[in-house]
């Protein structure tokens, strides 16, 4: 009886990529909140650049 090799786990490109934007967006919502309503509108604008 022949075993496939068990592949050890693989981590996903998506998951590397959450793990550096969800505390650079926390960070960034802290900043925002303290410059005060025009920084949460930057803030706002910043993460939808990306979409427009």
């Amino acid at each position: 009886m022949t075993h496939k090799p068990v592949n050890p786990a693989t981590v996903r490109r998506s998951d590397l990529v959450l793990s550096v934007a969800l505390p650079l967006a926390v960070i960034g919502l802290g900043v925002a909140l303290s410059v005060g309503a025009e920084g949460i509108g930057a803030f706002v604008d910043l993460c939808l650049a990306p979409f427009r």
